[in-house]
C-alpha cells in the first residue's frame, strides 16, 4: 500500500456502516469521478494479529475480478491516525440486511435472483486457485445496488485461502450462520453454502 493518499480520494463525513474495528464512509474518487466506499480500520501497531487480518483481506481482495464480488480499488496506511484505509466500489443500497429492514418480505422471484447472484460469487471464490472460503456469508455482508437490483459479496475480512490443504481449522464466522463442521474446526468451501442457506432463510422470513 502507498504511504499516503493526496487528493485522489476524498472522504466525506457520511458514515455508511461500522463494525468492531472498521468504519465505512462515503468517498469520492477523482480519478474516475464516482463515489466509492472508504473503509477505515484503526489498528494497534503492536497487535500483529490485527494488522495481519487486515493485510489478509486486502491481499485477497486485490486480484479478485467478478461481477458479484465487491471490487478493490486502492489502499494506504495513515500513520498519523494508526489506520489502514482501503477503497472499494460503493453499492448505493448498502447491505442486503439493511435493505430487508426497509422492504420486508420480498417477492420469491426477487429472492431467487439474489440467490443466483450470490451463488455465482461463491462459485468464483470456491473455484479460485487456490480456493477461497469467505467464512462470514450473511445478509449483512451482501450488498445491493438499488438502481439495478444486482448484489455483490463483500467484507472478506474473515476469508481464508486454502493453500496446500482442503480444510480450514479455526473457528471463524458469525455463530448463527456457521455450519456444524466449523465448530469441529475442520471445514472447506461447503461451509459457505450452509451460511448461504441460513442467509436465504433470513431473506424470506426477515428474521
Amino acid at each position: 500500500c502507498p504511504d499516503r493518499v493526496e487528493i485522489l480520494k476524498k472522504r466525506f463525513e457520511e458514515e455508511l456502516g461500522s463494525g468492531s474495528q472498521k468504519k465505512v464512509y462515503l468517498a469520492y474518487d477523482t480519478d474516475t469521478g464516482r463515489e466509492v466506499a472508504w473503509n477505515s480500520v484503526i489498528v494497534n501497531i503492536t497487535d500483529d494479529d490485527s494488522i495481519q487480518k487486515i493485510k489478509s483481506e486486502i491481499e485477497i481482495l486485490k486480484p479478485l475480478k467478478h461481477p458479484n464480488i465487491i471490487s478493490f480499488i486502492y489502499c494506504f496506511f495513515n500513520d498519523s491516525k494508526n489506520e489502514i484505509v482501503f477503497i472499494t466500489e460503493l453499492f448505493s443500497g448498502g447491505s442486503l440486511s439493511k435493505y430487508l429492514l426497509e422492504f420486508k418480505y420480498p417477492r420469491l422471484r426477487l429472492v431467487k435472483l439474489w440467490c443466483q447472484e450470490i451463488l455465482k460469487g461463491l462459485k468464483y471464490l470456491h473455484e479460485y486457485k487456490p480456493p477461497i472460503i469467505h467464512r462470514d456469508i450473511k445478509c449483512e455482508n451482501i450488498f445491493i445496488n438499488k438502481n439495478t437490483g444486482e448484489v455483490k459479496i463483500g467484507d472478506l475480512g474473515l476469508s481464508i485461502i486454502l493453500k496446500d490443504t482442503e480444510y480450514a481449522d479455526q473457528f471463524c464466522g458469525t455463530i448463527e450462520y456457521c455450519s456444524p463442521e466449523v465448530y469441529q474446526k475442520k471445514y472447506g468451501v461447503k461451509s459457505d453454502i450452509y451460511s448461504f442457506g441460513m442467509s436465504m432463510i433470513e431473506m424470506i422470513t426477515g428474521i
